[in-house]
């Protein structure tokens, strides 16, 4: 039996590290980025559409973070959801484990 690749969403503000995640996480034939998102109001559009299986996403992003996107997802479309930051405090990361 042949397991199909995880559909991933990338969700960053950076178009940088966006394309350097998506080139990195593409190399994979487990992982195909199904989809990227530079805000979480887009990243919520692309869902029902995408339909990924783990969506990986930036903590600090301007309008909705990366907490509020987390949060709306799990009331919205509930998946398994990876936070990635660059800069990150003790109060973030207990945050993120608390949702």
């Amino acid at each position: 039996m042949t397991k199909s690749a995880i559909k991933l969403l990338l969700v960053e503000d950076s178009k940088l590290a966006l394309t350097i995640l998506q080139r990195l996480l593409s190399n994979s034939p487990d992982i195909s980025v199904v989809g990227t998102a530079t805000n979480g109001k887009k990243a919520l559009e692309l869902i029902p559409q995408l339909q990924p299986d783990v969506i990986c996403t930036d903590l600090k992003m301007e309008g909705m973070n990366g907490l509020e996107l987390t949060q709306a997802i799990m009331q919205k479309f509930p998946r398994p959801i990876l936070v990635i930051s660059n800069a990150v405090n003790k109060n973030d990361t207990d945050n993120v484990f608390n949702l």
